[in-house]
């Protein structure tokens, strides 16, 4: 995909063409020709950290969910499907179908986090004293009296 269009919009329109298939910002400025900095510029806050460019994050995002899609599908297919995958049996070259627990684990940790996500118990014991006093160390460092 080549960089084309010579307006900021018409350039920032194939930006997110390709970000949307690839997800990923340096291989979309790669394959349009984009400076990686002219997108970081388009992607920058104001002062009020405010984006400069609301539209552009607002088509940005989208693409991002659509990348972010893309590759859910693709490991959904990978943990559900699986893949042939060639392997060496009593020195003959077989394919072996192989699905992947771990991306089912994971896809079952994002869509159903109540009750796949990891879960930590924390218990303590014991007391806290509190004096109402607070002992601050301040140190000299040589700064002034006392300080030789």
């Amino acid at each position: 995909m080549a960089r084309t269009g010579s307006t900021k919009k018409e350039r920032q329109a194939v930006f997110i063409e390709s970000f949307a298939i690839f997800g990923n910002i340096v291989r979309a400025c790669i394959e349009t020709k984009i400076p990686r900095r002219t997108v970081y510029n388009w992607k920058a806050l104001d002062a009020k950290g405010i984006h400069r460019d609301p539209e552009f994050m607002s088509l940005y995002d989208v693409a991002r969910r659509e990348a972010v899609e893309t590759l859910e599908a693709e490991a959904w297919r990978r943990a559900v499907e699986g893949d042939e995958t060639p392997t060496t049996v009593a020195g003959m070259r077989v394919d072996v179908h192989k699905k992947s627990d771990t991306l089912l684990i994971f896809l079952l940790k994002a869509h159903a986090p109540e009750k796949y996500r990891d879960r930590y118990d924390v218990n303590m014991s014991g007391q806290i004293e509190h004096t109402g006093e607070v002992h601050l160390y301040m140190p000299n460092n040589g700064r002034g009296p006392g300080g030789e």
